[in-house]
């Protein structure tokens, strides 16, 4: 009877091992995974958009830029956007230029730039209201979405 019990043992014992490198392998190699695939995953985040969903919307847009003075500075995003990010979170300039019912569209430089989730997810837990999202692969998708597009105009 002690035997069966080993065995069953055993056998739950290499499960969860074989689980468990699984796991470490994962956690391991997510850092050397292609940006495409990575960017893949968001689609299971509730707050990521595309730039196909922002174009689908038929309600105006506010866009919130993420990223750091320097880069906005350097490369400006879409006219109209108001820049936040947590590093100086001020809700003032935001909420002054949103009219509801705007959409609140944040981005950031989308090469595996993580501010603009992190922007979202924030106002979402201070903010519900704005019903804020971010966008997938940030200013890079949603300028190559409209190449006839200016530099700092929205699709």
């Amino acid at each position: 009877m002690e035997n069966r019990r080993f065995c069953r043992g055993g056998v739950a014992g290499e499960i969860l091992a074989l689980l468990a490198a699984a796991l470490v392998l994962s956690a391991v190699s997510y850092p050397f995974l292609g940006a495409g695939w990575r960017q893949g995953l968001s689609q299971f985040n509730p707050l990521a958009v595309s730039v196909l969903e922002v174009k689908k919307n038929s309600r105006p847009i506010l866009w919130v830029d993420a990223r750091h003075e320097p880069e906005r500075l350097r490369d400006p995003g879409p006219s109209g956007s108001v820049a936040l990010n947590e590093d100086t979170w001020n809700l003032e300039p935001l909420l002054l230029a949103w009219k509801p019912p705007q959409a609140v569209v944040v981005f950031c430089d989308g090469h595996g730039c993580q501010a603009s989730r992190k922007v979202a997810e924030r106002l979402a837990r201070e903010m519900p209201a704005l019903s804020a999202r971010f966008l997938e692969g940030g200013l890079p998708a949603l300028r190559q979405s409209s190449p006839e597009s200016s530099r700092t105009s929205p699709p």
